[in-house]
């Protein structure tokens, strides 16, 4: 039975486009408490269904079109209330794009088919007592499946336990996030400032303007006005380096390691700011690649491109909670 929390009160949704499997899942949730339980064929049914925007636990077949869309758009708070909802997946143990595609859109859990009852318990057993660690970048929220952290200055933060705690609301989740995301963005753009002062050239300087306008928005978020106007300055004239000097481009980017990252990360010393810009231009300039990633935009804005460097760690607190006797 359930010794801890109220999973009664937990609204699980489920999107599984076998009817079999459906049922099987539903009944092994209900067995151990779960009483609020959605469940649709497919995706789209599900986004059109306003009430599922308040889902706390998801569990998504891979194979269903634009499963991992709804998963990314569930983390970067683009769908539903609350970006830290618990994930799980179920894919094909064979097919390797479908484990690679659910992580990196941020799932928690993978369940492999055919369906088990007791792998599926399991998997919600670990996702209550204790998550997997955060990472937040530009282009990804989601568990810290590295083997060893990267170099560079990361931040932790516990990841709320929405099972166990029965955390709810999208204002003070999401805005926590957002204020991660801002501090990413300020190590990003200090990278950035790092490797084009280093004659990179277009390519990075293309990188400036959407980070800039999302940092933007980020601050519009959080009621920080000042620096929403900072950063709105600041990607009109980047969108226009392309068509000055180079001795202008690096007054520009000097700028902004000196202006704006010290706003967009506080309490690090200049030193500070100058070490953690080094190590992250070192990794990526030690990591081999064809082609700069894109962002994942926050809270609904467009997508912009950006860099692949995760620049804050939320860490998960365990609790202690044992789901089952």
């Amino acid at each position: 039975m359930v010794a801890e929390g109220e999973p009664q009160t937990i609204l699980v949704v489920l999107a599984e486009a076998d009817p079999a499997g459906r049922s099987l899942i539903r009944e092994a949730l209900r067995s151990v408490g779960f009483a609020n339980i959605r469940d649709y064929g497919d995706v789209a049914s599900l986004r059109g269904d306003p009430a599922s925007a308040a889902v706390e636990f998801l569990i998504v077949g891979a194979d269903l079109d634009g499963a991992f869309d709804l998963v990314r758009d569930i983390r970067h708070a683009r769908f539903g209330e609350n970006p830290f909802a618990l994930v799980m997946a179920l894919v094909a143990a064979e097919r390797g794009t479908e484990l690679a595609a659910a992580v990196s859109a941020g799932v928690d859990e993978l369940v492999t088919r055919p369906l088990k009852e007791a792998q599926l318990m399991a998997r919600l057993r670990r996702g209550w007592v204790q998550r997997t660690p955060f990472v937040v970048t530009s282009d990804f929220i989601g568990p810290d499946r590295r083997v060893r952290e990267r170099q560079g200055s990361l931040s932790r933060l516990s990841v709320p336990n929405v099972l166990a705690d029965n955390l709810t609301g999208r204002s003070v989740l999401t805005f926590e996030l957002a204020r991660q995301r801002l501090a990413a963005h300020g190590l990003r753009l200090a990278m950035l400032s790092r490797l084009i002062s280093e004659g990179v050239g277009a390519p990075m300087l293309d990188q400036l303007a959407p980070i800039l306008a999302d940092a933007a928005g980020l601050a519009a978020m959080l009621g920080e006005p000042e620096v929403e106007l900072l950063c709105r300055v600041l990607t009109a004239r980047s969108r226009t380096l392309s068509g000055v000097s180079t001795v202008e481009q690096a007054r520009f980017v000097s700028d902004l390691a000196e202006g704006l990252v010290p706003v967009l990360r506080p309490g690090l010393s200049a030193a500070e700011h100058i070490t953690a810009a080094e190590r992250a231009a070192s990794t990526y300039r030690s990591r081999p690649r064809a082609s700069l990633g894109h962002a994942t935009p926050f809270g609904g804005r467009p997508q912009e491109p950006a860099v692949d460097v995760p620049a804050v760690a939320l860490m998960a607190v365990p609790k202690g909670i044992v789901l089952f006797r």
